[in-house]
C-alpha cells in the first residue's frame, strides 16, 4: 500500500511517530513516482481498481478513506510514547483520574468554519452536545465533563456546568496531549472529527460509552464513514 506524504501539509504534518510508540517507514522515491503514475491513471479513468479504495486490488489510498477494516488492531498498535507533561497538563490528568466518571467532550471549530467547510463538513451545534450530556447524565449522575476544543474560550462562553472543566493546554504543547487526556476518560461525546474519534477509540477503558453525531457531514451527498464500533451511540 502506498502512502503519499505530500497530502499531510495541514495540522502540523504527520506526528504519529512522535505521539505513538511506532516508527513509520520512509517514503522512497520509487513510491512517489508510482503514486504520481496511479494518480495520472485516475485522471485518465484507467485501471480504477488501483485507486478505488473499495476494491481488494487498491494500492493507493488518497484523501479521506476511512473504514473499520483499516483500523482493526489500532488499540494494540497505537500506544502513546512516554512524553513529559507540563505541570498544567499533569493537573488536568489528576482531575480526570480523580473523577468518578470522567467524560471527554470535544468541540471542533477552527478550520471547520473556513470557506466551504460549514456547508460540507459542518459544525456540531450546541443542541447536539446538550442532548448528549443529558443522555450520559441519566445513566451517570456522578459524571464530570472535560471539554476539549480548538476554541476553548468560545466553549467556555456557551457551556456552563458545575461539573465541568475546560482544558486549555499551554501553547508550547502539541495537540496530541489533548488526545492523550481524552483516552483517560471513561466516556466521550465526540464531534464529527477524527481527532476526537481517535481520542475515544484509544481509550484505556473497555466498553466505554461514546456518543457521536449521526449526521457526520453537513453535505448530504457525502457518505458517513463506516468506522464506528457497534456499541457507540449515534445521536
Amino acid at each position: 500500500m502506498f502512502r503519499d506524504f505530500r497530502k499531510l501539509k495541514q495540522h502540523n504534518h504527520l506526528l504519529i511517530s512522535q505521539c505513538f510508540d511506532i516508527e513509520l517507514p520512509p517514503q522512497y522515491l520509487m513510491v512517489t513516482i508510482l503514486t504520481l503514475a496511479i494518480k495520472t491513471l485516475r485522471i485518465l479513468h484507467l485501471w480504477s481498481s488501483l485507486y478505488d479504495d473499495t476494491s481488494r486490488h487498491c494500492v493507493l489510498i488518497d484523501d479521506y478513506s476511512q473504514e473499520k477494516r483499516y483500523i482493526k488492531n489500532a488499540q494494540q498498535l497505537f500506544k502513546f510514547r512516554k512524553f513529559t507533561l507540563t505541570p498544567l497538563t499533569t493537573h488536568y490528568l489528576s482531575l480526570i483520574n480523580e473523577a468518578q466518571y470522567p467524560v471527554a467532550i470535544h468541540v471542533r471549530r477552527g478550520d471547520y468554519l473556513l470557506a466551504d467547510n460549514p456547508s460540507n463538513i459542518g459544525v456540531c451545534d450546541i443542541s447536539y452536545y446538550q442532548k448528549a450530556i443529558e443522555t450520559i447524565r441519566k445513566q451517570h449522575t456522578d459524571a464530570h465533563y472535560f471539554f476539549f476544543s480548538d476554541d476553548i474560550e468560545w466553549v467556555r462562553n456557551h457551556f456552563s456546568d458545575d461539573n465541568a472543566t475546560f482544558i486549555k493546554k499551554e501553547e508550547t504543547e502539541p495537540d496530541y496531549v489533548d488526545l492523550y487526556l481524552m483516552t483517560k476518560c471513561k466516556a466521550h461525546i465526540i464531534a464529527n472529527s477524527t481527532f476526537s474519534f481517535w481520542g475515544s477509540l484509544l481509550t484505556d477503558h473497555e466498553k466505554h460509552l461514546c456518543i457521536y453525531p449521526k449526521r457526520w457531514f453537513a453535505n448530504p451527498e457525502w457518505t458517513v464513514p463506516d468506522i464506528f464500533p457497534s456499541h457507540w451511540i449515534a445521536l
